[in-house]
């Protein structure tokens, strides 16, 4: 699973695809390529893309992880007055939810366990997503 051909910080999830932060252009936030273009070509046809639009008021992304059959995105505004994360569907790149943080979120601050969402904040702020039933807890 090497990294050749993507441009940006990247998760390959099998054989047949890779999920890239930045996609490449301007708009996109977040774009899903099949693995055998990318390694072979910068300019690879996207599978799907997320739009910076889809998303709201967010200007760039930070963070991605995949965890089961999802992937969550974390970013902010320019000034990181604003952020949040995004949660969407690795299949078909549907925005499934859009969790609104009182901060941007930090790069690379994401982390994934036992059912809860770890994440880290520009203030300093450590917030946890928890499961079904499970409410935020914020430190």
């Amino acid at each position: 699973m090497g990294s050749a051909g993507f441009s940006g910080i990247r998760v390959v999830t099998d054989e047949r695809h890779g999920f890239v932060l930045g996609g490449g252009k301007k708009d996109v936030l977040l774009r899903a390529e099949a693995r055998g273009a990318v390694a072979s070509s910068k300019d690879a046809k996207a599978v799907w893309e997320v739009t910076r639009k889809d998303l709201g008021t967010w200007e760039t992304g930070h963070a991605l992880i995949r965890a089961g059959d999802r992937l969550y995105v974390g970013g902010s505004s320019h000034d990181g007055a604003k952020g949040g994360i995004a949660v969407v569907n690795a299949a078909d790149g549907k925005v499934l939810q859009v969790i609104e943080m009182p901060f941007g979120v930090t790069a690379s601050g994401i982390a994934a366990a036992d059912g809860q969402l770890l994440v880290s904040l520009i203030n300093g702020q450590l917030i946890c997503l928890g499961g079904d039933g499970v409410p935020p807890v914020t430190k």
